[in-house]
């Protein structure tokens, strides 16, 4: 039983290595810093004078009242879950060979950071 749980272990880890899942993940971040530019722009009309709402909710918003906004949100939404999948998957199975104090603050933070994104992700989907 061992065996089997380590085999099972060692393919998912090899998964969240995957080229496809590195590229949708480096996506993930692009979206996340396109969303925070789009928070600050939002940010930034709301001082001039114009109504909004100065979040990542009034950026979706924006996002989707463009002429390609639907498929931006769902491509934006795909690859925030791939990158929730992969920062997951570093906190899972990455980082063995570090020492034991190091090993716990990184797993945290990667942990920390596969929530934000899946977060991030809700925010697109709703």
């Amino acid at each position: 039983m061992k065996k089997e749980l380590k085999d099972a272990a060692d393919a998912v880890e090899e998964a969240s290595n995957s080229r496809a899942l590195v590229i949708a993940a480096r996506a993930g971040f692009a979206v996340s810093g396109v969303l925070h530019v789009l928070t600050g722009s939002v940010a930034i009309q709301l001082a001039s004078g114009k109504a909004g709402q100065a979040d990542q909710g009034g950026a979706v918003a924006q996002l989707a009242g463009q002429p390609a906004g639907l498929l931006l949100l769902c491509t934006g939404f795909a690859a925030c879950v791939a990158l929730a999948l992969w920062q997951t998957g570093n906190a899972v199975f990455a980082y063995g060979q570090l020492e034991a104090k190091k090993k716990v603050g990184t797993n945290l933070s990667a942990s920390g950071k596969g929530v934000v994104v899946a977060v991030i992700a809700r925010t697109l989907a709703a």
